[in-house]
């Protein structure tokens, strides 16, 4: 099954060591100028090609995201009001039924206590 977006469906060919050229009015539509950094996946039986968005992070930056939020939710633990608070918030929304965020699953800090 073919999807038709809503500036439609255009033929182009792929060129020399894979080239491909877009369309101008989905470069246009799309903010896709000469230089832009874009990411390329295996799709639905084809290739889906997106603008890197300015809150991509490099691997370092992520890294370093993911250790702060460690920290964070270490220090959330070790309050005791904060965390009761916490857990009552989390425990509001799984009334509701709504997920919002995926499971949480956080790495096991080996030198904190949290019971």
């Amino acid at each position: 099954m073919t999807h038709v977006g809503s500036r439609g469906m255009v033929s182009t060919r792929v060129g020399k060591r894979g080239t491909l050229v877009i369309p101008a009015t989905f470069r246009h539509a799309l903010g896709l100028e000469e230089g832009t950094t874009v990411t390329a996946e295996e799709f639905d039986g084809g290739v889906l090609i997106r603008p890197v968005i300015g809150d991509d992070f490099s691997e370092e930056e992520r890294a370093a995201l993911i250790a702060e939020a460690i920290k964070s939710y270490a220090t959330l633990r070790e309050d005791p009001r904060a965390w009761t608070e916490y857990q009552e918030e989390q425990a509001a929304w799984e009334r509701l039924g709504i997920e919002t965020w995926p499971k949480e699953v956080y790495p096991i800090d080996e030198d904190a206590s949290h019971e």
